[in-house]
């Protein structure tokens, strides 16, 4: 049951009905985990005859990927930066970027990583296409700042970086978990994973991150 990260097929038939399912299960899910839903719940919600859900559905967690995949889909390109000019840029850029889209789509995320916990195979599509994707662009970086003399080297790079992109999945699960975060805790959640990132490359200066920008996000999104 691996995501695709992409819509359906334009052509695809009965789409009106599977927004509206989706539509209901995205309500459902801002009050009630994943596991605790029915295709009947989706179905009385949107206002289905349940063979209706089930025509488009199996079960509620590829009802809730298929979410994942509207959801996040058209805004995942966003956390990668090309031409990036160093590893800090890169990491700023597409760290704070996806805090922004888990302030939009944070009922969306949250449910993903309930799936991805029991679910081998979405966990196995997420790390391909989010946390190993933004890794080899982050090592190729890291790899020229060392090079330019920009960073000092250290041991086992890769897994360094992947711990780093995992801990940042990590603190915006436990932020938005039980709702919506304050600014002082995402912006404390979000500092605590970049200085170890900032101490361990001896990278100068203190971590530049926007706190105008983190607020603003919640801001926009606190519904």
């Amino acid at each position: 049951m691996a995501a695709r990260f992409g819509p359906p097929d334009p052509s695809y038939k009965g789409q009106e009905t599977r927004e509206r399912i989706l539509d209901a299960l995205y309500e459902l899910l801002r009050t009630s985990p994943a596991a605790k839903l029915s295709m009947a719940d989706v179905a009385a919600r949107a206002g289905l005859r349940r063979s209706s859900v089930y025509n488009h559905f199996k079960n509620v967690d590829e009802m809730c990927l298929a979410l994942v995949d509207r959801s996040t889909a058209p805004v995942l390109h966003r956390v990668y930066l090309d031409n990036a000019p160093d590893l800090a840029s890169y990491a700023l850029h597409g760290i704070v970027t996806l805090f922004e889209q888990w302030a939009e789509h944070h009922v969306v995320y949250v449910t993903m990583l309930e799936i991805y916990a029991r679910d081998p195979l979405f966990a196995r599509a997420w790390n391909e296409n989010i946390t190993q994707s933004w890794t080899e662009q982050a090592l190729k970086l890291y790899e020229a700042d060392v090079e330019e003399g920009r960073l000092r080297p250290v041991t086992h790079p890769r897994e360094m970086l992947e711990f780093f992109s995992l801990s940042i999945q990590h603190q915006f699960h436990w932020l938005w978990r039980f709702g919506v975060p304050t600014p002082d805790e995402a912006y404390a959640a979000l500092e605590a994973p970049f200085t170890m990132l900032w101490r361990t490359l001896d990278i100068p200066g203190d971590v530049p991150l926007d706190r105008n920008r983190i607020s603003k996000a919640l801001k926009q999104n606190s519904a």
